[in-house]
């Protein structure tokens, strides 16, 4: 699960799992795996189940709030308190927190933290999903044949980690003048990378450009992340997932003129909503045909394959959207020898949020305040996508690391 599911070159992190010297017995009592992630600040608590049989995990009671969670919680900060405050563990303190927060929430029967999440992996099993009762707990399904989209951005500065500007073999420390300047061990700094995108002086068209490639980013990969969530079974499929991916990618500049073109909109709304967070409403569509073959003879084949995929409109608000519809095309039969072949297309059409970064430079004090608070509220909505998350959580860095005017 660790090796294919949290791999270090995307940002994560394994802090407890069935293996090492701080890890535990596969077969033991508690979670099986505690991970953080160092590009977005997600936090995992993950429970596998290896099932012989297909079908939809009714338990999990290591991550269960209403079971096991709430014990398993008091190890996990037992053993991240137990790390030290060493330069190797620089995430500690937020992984702490983000802990403490979550203990808060399964015993007062609260939401969980935004960036924490609860997941059952199916690693050498063949569950397919949780059950109703598991998901409306906030457990998500993570498909071990399902490839894991990797965060994008930069590792976060203040964790002593390298940022893109520093040069090759070099190590990195937090400067203590600037929360997001990073010091390379030759001396120099440099400042990373969004904090330059965001405050470095560029002109208003360039900041826009930027942030529109940024969320364009981020709305391509939360369209691939809100489609792996439907659980279409045909995007299991090694080659039809990749031509999903591949479309998507191609998607990219629609959407990043999307939102340049809603630009003004944008503006009057971060100026006048008092620092609520304005989200910007994508649209996907996924096309697919299935084939029904009835046999004479009692049998009856059928299978649904990918056919298209492209971006369907953007609008801007004040609230998040996240929604998906179904619809039929006209069946066709095609009577043969023996059998009746029906095609069927059908359309999904998904609407989902992230949002849009308000530019720093421009915020007073007041302002600044309102817009974290916002931040915090809108990162502890259930079922906020990863990349949702990291824009926020970017937003908020670049807030804390940067003076105001």
């Amino acid at each position: 699960m660790a090796f294919s599911q949290y791999r270090l070159q995307d940002g994560w992190i394994v802090l407890r799992g069935p293996s090492g010297a701080a890890g535990h017995a596969a077969n033991a009592a508690g979670e099986d795996g505690l991970f953080y992630n160092v590009r977005n600040g997600v936090l995992r608590i993950a429970d596998n189940k290896a099932f012989a049989r297909a079908g939809n995990v009714a338990s999990a009671t290591a991550i269960d709030p209403h079971v096991n969670l709430l014990r398993n919680l008091d190890d996990m900060i037992a053993d991240v308190e137990a790390m030290g405050s060493t330069r190797d563990a620089t995430f500690r303190q937020d992984v702490l927190r983000l802990l403490r927060q979550t203990r808060a929430a399964v015993r007062d029967g609260t939401p969980l933290p935004g960036r924490v999440q609860l997941v059952v992996h199916n690693e050498i099993g063949r569950s397919t999903g949780v059950t109703a009762r598991l998901r409306g707990l906030g457990v998500r399904f993570i498909d071990g044949a399902v490839p894991p989209v990797a965060p994008d951005g930069n590792l976060r500065p203040h964790l002593g980690l390298r940022s893109q500007a520093a040069a090759p073999g070099t190590s990195t420390a937090v400067s203590p003048q600037s929360p997001l300047t990073v010091e390379t061990a030759a001396g120099t700094s440099s400042r990373a990378v969004l904090v330059a995108e965001e405050t470095a002086g560029a002109g208003a068209a360039g900041r826009a450009l930027t942030m529109a490639g940024r969320v364009g980013s981020a709305l391509v990969r939360a369209a691939i992340m809100a489609v792996i969530v439907l659980g279409l079974d045909y995007l299991r499929r090694g080659a039809e997932a990749e031509r999903f991916q591949r479309k998507m990618a191609t998607e990219q500049p629609r959407l990043e003129a999307a939102v340049r073109g809603l630009s003004s909109q944008v503006a009057t709304l971060q100026r006048t909503s008092g620092g609520a967070t304005v989200w910007a409403h994508m649209s996907i569509w996924i096309r697919s045909q299935t084939v029904t073959i009835s046999s004479m003879y009692g049998g009856v084949f059928f299978d649904t394959s990918f056919e298209d995929a492209g971006f369907g409109g953007a609008t801007v608000g004040l609230d998040y959207h996240s929604s998906r519809s179904h619809s039929y095309g006209e069946a066709m039969h095609l009577p043969s020898s023996g059998a009746v072949s029906t095609y069927t297309p059908s359309t999904e059409t998904v609407i989902y949020s992230v949002p849009l970064p308000y530019d720093i430079s421009t915020l007073d004090i007041a302002t600044r305040v309102q817009r974290l608070a916002a931040i915090e509220r809108d990162a502890a909505r259930p079922g906020l996508p990863d990349p949702a998350l990291e824009l926020l959580f970017q937003e908020r860095e670049a807030l804390i690391g940067t003076h105001p005017r």
